[in-house]
């Protein structure tokens, strides 16, 4: 994660948040608040959220609105 820039991640991540994947909004709000000092623990949370993101991948989120199904 070293060899990753803090700050470009979180950029990635709240793009993700913006377009796709609202449930990581909390964590990735907390963990952008600390982009100018970052610890390990914070480096540990991205981590972690970018290990779920991958365990994800498949899971869509099914709308169903008038008897009419959207798969966002």
């Amino acid at each position: 994660m070293k060899s990753v820039p803090y700050a470009a991640t979180i950029g990635s991540l709240m793009y993700a948040v913006v377009a796709t994947r609202a449930d990581i909004a909390h964590a990735i709000g907390v963990v952008r608040r600390f982009m100018h000092t970052p610890s390990q623990s914070h480096r540990n949370t991205i981590k972690h959220v970018l290990r779920y993101l991958v365990g994800t991948k498949d899971h869509n989120i099914l709308l169903v609105l008038n008897k009419t199904t959207v798969v966002v």
